[in-house]
């Protein structure tokens, strides 16, 4: 990920700036109070809006080579076609975290044991995972952002995963026009709201559609970031517009999995809420054809299914059948 972008002080601030302070707060502590489940979704929108009214972020630039996506298979059959693994069309996608019904997006996450996560697996499930990779050597996508400061992974480096709490002009900006408590208490209820599992709050998933409709139309995105709750926020989820996910990505590769078991700790690995995954390998794609149709190895166990090494071998080597297609 490189670093947050610089831009003028969005007119939006002006708003924010007028809004009485005591006022604000008073909004978002009864919105945080409220039986969502019992609002409609038109409530709920109209709430949040007077709480977003005003407020405004950076976007960053994500860059990255690949990213995953995976299902549980519901028939005891693999996939036979990649779209079965990408985004479902609009008659068939449901409402989810940050989309409403009918409105696909395109979710993938950074790690393939986060994609797995995703999946909220129990023991006996087999899951397959989709390889999503750039048409390029790499994407840079300009996303919108929550709760990138609860990320808890691994870094590649000290200027990786920047957020929006580390972007000194940024909060230089917010000090200078008397937003920056403000604009704190908006962004730590957003943070919360969706950084939370809907379990513990019914309903919740009508905010957090209507949070990732603002974010991701105000920063004018290709998607939005944050860390993947799933996978206790040690990796991060993308939510991308699907003409996005067409634009930057293909299907490179699909691997078969069995959820032998999930052990709440694991001995030399770092702590996790979900706990670890204990995997199979059961199959891997020879090739996810031109028309989609995933095509299987025979004989997989002699490949290193797990090899990154190989991994990038293979995924460049269908890129360059993917870009020659195009091209003819």
């Amino acid at each position: 990920m490189r670093r947050l972008k610089s831009h003028k002080a969005p007119r939006a601030f002006q708003r924010l700036r007028r809004e009485n302070s005591a006022k604000l707060s008073g909004r978002i502590r009864r919105l945080e109070e409220l039986d969502l489940a019992r609002l409609s979704q038109a409530q709920v929108g109209e709430r949040l809006g007077r709480i977003l009214d005003g407020f405004a972020l950076r976007p960053v630039n994500f860059a990255t080579e690949r990213v995953f996506r995976a299902r549980i298979e519901t028939e005891a059959r693999p996939f036979s076609k990649a779209s079965e693994l990408w985004y479902p069309p609009p008659e068939v996608a449901g409402a989810g975290r940050f989309n409403y019904p009918g409105k696909p997006v395109f979710y993938a996450a950074s790690t393939l044991n986060a994609a797995l996560w995703e999946c909220r697996p129990k023991p006996g499930d087999t899951i397959e995972a989709l390889v999503c990779a750039t048409l390029g050597p790499h994407a840079e996508l300009e996303v919108a952002h929550i709760g990138l400061q609860n990320f808890r992974g691994n870094r590649r480096g000290a200027s990786d995963f920047p957020d929006i709490t580390s972007d000194a002009s940024f909060r230089s900006l917010l000090r200078s026009m008397a937003l920056d408590r403000k604009w704190n208490r908006v962004e730590r209820f957003l943070s919360t709201a969706t950084g939370m599992e809907e379990e513990k709050r019914p309903g919740l998933f009508k905010l957090t559609r209507e949070i990732g409709r603002v974010l991701m139309e105000m920063a004018q995105t290709t998607g939005m970031l944050y860390p993947s709750i799933a996978a206790d926020r040690a990796a991060f989820n993308l939510c991308l517009h699907t003409s996005a996910a067409d634009r930057f990505f293909f299907p490179a590769e699909v691997w078969r999995f069995k959820i032998n078991a999930i052990h709440p700790n694991l001995e030399g690995a770092a702590p996790s809420k979900p706990g670890h995954l204990e995997t199979a390998p059961l199959a891997r794609s020879n090739a996810v054809l031109n028309d989609g149709q995933i095509e299987w190895l025979e004989g997989f166990e002699e490949s290193p299914l797990h090899d990154l090494a190989t991994l990038e071998q293979r995924v460049a080597a269908s890129r360059s059948k993917k870009l020659s297609k195009k091209e003819d």
